[in-house]
């Protein structure tokens, strides 16, 4: 095999620089680059700064780099075939669209309710998974769905599947765009725990417009949820100005699709800086960034949650009554829950009120919170 001459090589490369750190990684390890540690470095200053090692290289003329050891992959860019022109009209031949996920997994019934009651109500719906080879993710001609396959080994820099979705559906509308096939409706949804029990395209034009986000919320408060404040710590994201705030999950949630391009956009920025400094060990991107972008002062959302039930991370009964003849938002009926008070019981008439009711009081605390896990697997009555 031929071997480059030192002397003849381009190859040139460097390590990523933490914003935050005072001296640079070569002055730091005391070598160009700081791709080694020089030679008057003890194991003294190595030990300190191990943690240098995890941070990313960036190389450019090293074609004949073919070898790696001890080194995780991490593409940036994505290699997805999207359908030609005629699948665009037909994605979003209709006012409302949905877009799911599915990565890593091939299993009939994870997305099985989802697509059940998505046919139920005529909703169109697109499909991107990184499973080519699985029946159960295949298109099966039903001119309500389109399976695209996605590049799997895209996105690397994020760990977690739950993260790189983001991505694939930022690329997703970003060819939609393009091709000025866009809807104008967007609803993302997670593809293993969501149903539909109607069409939400007529609460969407009712309810919403362009500077509306229909986002599901959890029973909790940013401040409650205490295992993400260390996520938030690690995206150097301060997420004190709204710690009182319930916290969003975006495993449903959309609108206008004015107002989803809007956010996303700022989801990608947000993440293309933190790709200057992330080490690999950050985690749930989406959660952090998207809950940080809905509460920024410089992007302003009017946020609608009672579109979907109040999530409690628990599997519960929704007890869904007809409506009475109050007005609510949009000129709809208004929406009033409550929850049961033990197992095997419902709630009475007297404890209805607006669904915000749900969520834990902002006095309790994230230890509350924890401590009162089960009751989330209480029965909701809705009316």
């Amino acid at each position: 095999s031929w071997i480059c001459p030192l002397e003849e090589c381009s190859c040139t490369c460097a390590r990523t620089d933490d914003p935050d750190a005072q001296r640079t990684a070569a002055q730091q390890m005391g070598s160009p680059g700081g791709l080694r540690w020089g030679l008057a470095k003890s194991h003294l200053n190595i030990g300190a700064y191990f943690a240098l090692g995890t941070r990313p290289v960036t190389c450019e003329g090293c074609d004949q780099m073919t070898v790696f050891y001890g080194a995780r992959p991490a593409r940036l860019s994505s290699c997805t075939k999207l359908p030609k022109d005629d699948a665009a009209r037909r994605d979003t031949d209709t006012p409302l669209h949905v877009v799911t996920v599915v990565l890593n997994v091939c299993e009939e019934g994870y997305q099985r309710n989802l697509l059940a009651s998505a046919k139920t109500f005529g909703v169109g719906m697109t499909i991107l998974h990184d499973q080519p080879g699985c029946s159960w993710l295949a298109d099966q001609g039903d001119p309500l769905f389109r399976f695209i396959t996605v590049d799997g080994a895209a996105f690397a820099h994020l760990t977690q599947a739950t993260d790189r979705r983001f991505m694939h559906i930022i690329e997703y509308l970003n060819w939609l765009e393009s091709k000025r096939r866009l809807p104008e409706y967007l609803l993302i949804v997670d593809a293993s725990d969501v149903v539909f029990d109607g069409h939400p395209r007529a609460y969407f034009a009712a309810a919403g417009n362009s500077s509306t986000l229909f986002v599901q919320e959890e029973w909790r408060s940013v401040r409650q949820a205490s295992e993400l404040h260390e996520r938030f710590t690690q995206w150097k994201v301060d997420f004190k100005p709204y710690l009182d705030q319930p916290l969003l999950n975006f495993g449903a949630w959309g609108g206008s699709t004015a107002a989803v391009q809007r956010l996303l956009q700022a989801f990608a920025e947000r993440l293309a800086r933190a790709t200057n400094w992330m080490e690999g060990k950050e985690q749930q991107a989406a959660a952090v960034f998207l809950n940080d972008a809905v509460r920024s002062p410089f992007v302003h959302f009017d946020i609608v949650s009672d579109f979907a039930n109040v999530l409690t991370a628990r599997r519960h009964e929704v007890l869904l009554e007809p409506q009475e003849q109050e007005q609510g938002r949009g000129g709809g009926q208004a929406c009033l829950c409550a929850r049961a008070q033990a197992p095997g019981k419902e709630a009475d008439d007297t404890s209805l009120a607006t669904p915000s009711s749900l969520r834990w009081n902002a006095k309790n605390s994230g230890g509350d919170v924890q401590d009162g896990a089960e009751r989330g697997h209480l029965q909701v009555r809705c009316r």
